[in-house]
């Protein structure tokens, strides 16, 4: 096996909630170093694709990984990505596929108190039910269709000397 990426930052040590949690768990991720050219919909077509998980929401945020105003050094942008469950938020933020084949964008658990606006983009209690998966993402026909090879144009310098 390949070895795993570094280690993410240690846990919440003394300090962190403990039992009396003012918040269940947060149905929403965000996810940082999205390239604009990255549309919402390659987002929730790769959570639902590589980890079968539904999206119930995708909205993005303006500023970069630190919540400035403007966008990012690098002209990413922040996207909060909310799933039909808590259980589904930990799968994605755990996942290591790279999401849409980007090791710069990162999964990360929303921080309630750094987030903007409310944790969840949509009040969980009102979600519908997920909806099934659409047959050509659920499981099973994981066959990627390969890129077809680049067409060989050979330069070949024909010099005749007549």
């Amino acid at each position: 096996g390949s070895p795993g990426g570094p280690g993410g930052p240690g846990g919440g040590g003394p300090g962190s909630v403990g039992e009396g949690q003012q918040q269940a768990k947060p149905w929403t991720c965000v996810l940082t170093g999205v390239g604009f050219s990255v549309e919402d919909e390659a987002l929730r077509a790769h959570f639902m694709k590589e980890l079968g998980l539904g999206v119930a929401a995708i909205a993005s945020e303006r500023g970069d990984d630190n919540g400035n105003a403007q966008e990012g050094k690098f002209g990413n942008r922040r996207v909060k990505v909310q799933f039909y469950s808590a259980e589904a938020c930990e799968k994605a933020v755990r996942s290591p596929v790279a999401v849409c084949g980007n090791r710069f964008i990162q999964v990360k658990r929303i921080d309630p108190r750094t987030c903007q606006g409310s944790v969840n983009l949509v009040d969980p209690s009102t979600l519908p039910p997920e909806p099934p998966l659409p047959p050509e993402y659920s499981k099973g026909g994981k066959g990627k269709g390969g890129k077809g090879g680049k067409g060989g144009k050979g330069k070949g310098s024909g010099k005749g000397k007549g």
